[in-house]
């Protein structure tokens, strides 16, 4: 039985020449390296914006898919309604996504079939454009390659029929080029990946840098561990003067040891911080999916900003992170038991 298609027009792949030995390029017009993530958001370095020309050639502007059919059961356990299905999108995706995220200006034509073997609709022909057109050309002026590590991957919404969903990708950017000084330039990405399934085929028909995959189908209880992951790194992440012990407290109630006493163990230090700086700091979740879901363990991939405001009202990025979050279910309450931040691969 044919399978219901969606909005998103399939061509046949191109054939792939061999293995994938170098990978095709996405570009950088910018990188930059990221200081060392802290858990409390006073200790955290700075960081300033990345921009890749992946954004140039990625999402179409198609909405996301939303969550499938059926409703999710009220379980207050953490499971995916599509266990083997969500499995399956995360390998398409972490088997591909090297091919469209990094290049060697010795390769273009073979990283270009590369590419196109892994891709599909109207952002494979915006792919191809843009490796015939101004990037090709500026990669083979500059002598530009750039790599792509793979940290982590998360699974997000899914479509009705099962045939499209959001990966949540993280992972470290290296580009070395003329302007490098023989260097190369390391930045941490977040990706969120739009896959197509199309028989045993699973293709990119969109990438998009910084977005946000997303929940899978699931159970309420997974409902429930995502939110507390999502108001717990926020909470880590904000810190304001006029709330001090509010803001402490708040952060360590919704967490469990081992978090829990490195967070009180730090808590003072960073209201100290604060108040001598007069700063305030404000964080915020941007992106957020499901790394793993068994009953009353969930992992999460978040993604979070941090704001540090000064007194004079001057506002800054102090925190650009992405975290893996573990949840667990004690008490009747999800609680986040281990937050580890994804540092720039060596």
């Amino acid at each position: 039985m044919t399978e219901p298609e969606d909005e998103t027009t399939t061509e046949t792949p191109a054939p792939r020449p061999g293995r994938l030995a170098r990978w095709a390029e996405s570009g950088a017009l910018g990188s930059r390296r990221a200081g060392p993530i802290a858990l409390l958001a006073g200790i955290a370095a700075a960081a300033v914006a990345v921009v890749l020309v992946v954004v140039l050639i990625g999402r179409d502007g198609s909405p996301a898919p939303t969550s499938a059919a059926p409703a999710p059961a009220d379980d207050p356990q953490a499971r995916l309604t599509y266990s083997a299905r969500s499995q399956a999108f995360v390998a398409g995706a972490t088997s591909d996504i090297l091919s469209v995220t990094a290049y060697s200006y010795r390769s273009l034509q073979s990283d270009l079939y590369n590419g196109l073997a892994v891709t599909t609709g109207s952002y494979r022909a915006r792919y191809r454009s843009a490796l015939h057109g101004s990037l090709g050309s500026t990669a083979r002026r500059l002598h530009r390659t750039q790599t792509f590590s793979l940290a982590a991957a998360g699974i997000g919404s899914m479509n009705a029929a099962g045939t499209s969903a959001h990966v949540l990708l993280f992972g470290t950017q290296g580009v070395q080029d003329d302007t490098t000084g023989g260097r190369t330039d390391d930045s941490l990405v977040t990706l969120d990946a739009t896959i197509r399934r199309s028989g045993d085929s699973y293709l990119i028909s969109g990438l998009e840098v910084g977005g946000d995959a997303g929940l899978p189908p699931g159970t309420t209880g997974l409902t429930s561990a995502a939110e507390a992951a999502r108001s717990e790194v926020a909470a880590i992440l904000t810190l304001r003067r006029a709330h001090l012990v509010a803001d402490s407290d708040a952060a360590l109630a919704g967490s469990v040891d081992p978090l829990h006493a490195q967070l009180r163990s730090q808590a003072a230090a960073a209201r100290r911080a604060a108040t001598k700086g007069r700063y305030d700091l404000t964080g915020e979740v941007t992106a957020i999916a499901v790394q793993s879901a068994a009953g009353d363990t969930a992992t999460l991939l978040v993604a979070a900003t941090g704001d540090r405001t000064t007194s004079a009202g001057k506002s800054s990025v102090a925190t650009d992170g992405r975290y893996v979050v573990t949840v667990v279910r004690t008490g009747g309450r999800w609680l986040v038991s281990t937050l580890a931040p994804v540092a720039v691969a060596n």
